[in-house]
């Protein structure tokens, strides 16, 4: 951060000299900390541990997915089928009961394992024809070896832009393309489309959640990827609680 940079998070004045006679005290000076971008990205830290302690906390997937905010971009891991269901199942009913657009930003292989968990949400044909649930296939997205990002969002846009004309309450997606770039070593190109996502969220013109699922997040990529979710909930989901 350049010169004033608590000034560019509206931090109140007192606050500001605290923090700033902070830096110069005996407890900064022994935990090597001396300049405000060292104690803020601490701060912020501190914070999101603090939050994932929170989440890990809850007893249920369902607990978990009902603290879900409105324009949250999340990334959490699964390593089974039942993890998998579970929040797939909870994710669509939020959007559901949120009077929101379900949108499942999926490759093809995926396609029969989201139908197969979709199928325990009770009436799930009628909102496939209604359209409040879609599927939106990222394979039609693919040439050259890539995915096109541009019409990706640019669909995107227009299922937002439609979701208003509609009155619903927002767009909620659940995505699962980033998370097998990974697996096959394209980090550059998955951490491109999380910036996209987490992009479409702040200039989406009625609330957009998101919910990136990974099979693995690589412990090096870590920060890489924080820098674009609110939060990263890497351990393991159960049916008893997040360990």
């Amino acid at each position: 951060m350049g010169r004033k940079d608590w000034y560019y998070v509206h931090l109140p004045k007192l606050l500001i000299k605290r923090l700033d006679n902070f830096l110069e005290s005996p407890t900064a000076k022994r935990i090597g900390m001396s300049t405000r971008p060292e104690l803020l990205r601490r701060v912020i830290n501190e914070f999101l541990e603090e939050q994932e302690t929170l989440y890990n906390k809850f007893e249920s997937i369902e607990e978990f997915i009902s603290e879900i905010k409105e324009s949250d971009h999340l990334l959490i891991t699964f390593n089974d089928k039942s993890q998998f269901e579970q929040i797939v199942v909870n994710f669509v009913n939020r959007g559901i009961n949120c009077n929101n657009i379900n949108v499942l930003f999926i490759t093809g292989k995926d396609e029969s394992q989201f139908i197969q968990a979709l199928n325990k949400i009770k009436n799930i044909d009628s909102h496939f024809s209604s359209q409040d649930i879609l599927i939106l296939k990222a394979d039609d997205y693919h040439q050259g070896g890539i995915y096109l990002i541009e019409p990706i969002m640019k669909r995107l846009e227009s299922i937002i832009q439609s979701a208003g004309d509609r009155s619903k309450s927002g767009l909620s997606l659940i995505g699962t393309l980033p998370g097998e770039l990974i697996e096959q070593g394209k980090y550059d190109e998955a951490h491109n489309i999380e910036i996209q996502f987490n992009e479409a969220i702040h200039k989406s013109e009625i609330p957009a959640t998101f919910l990136c699922l990974y099979r693995s997040l690589p412990k090096a990529l870590e920060g890489r990827f924080a820098g674009c979710h609110d939060l990263i909930i890497k351990r393991a989901v159960t049916s008893t609680g997040l360990q």
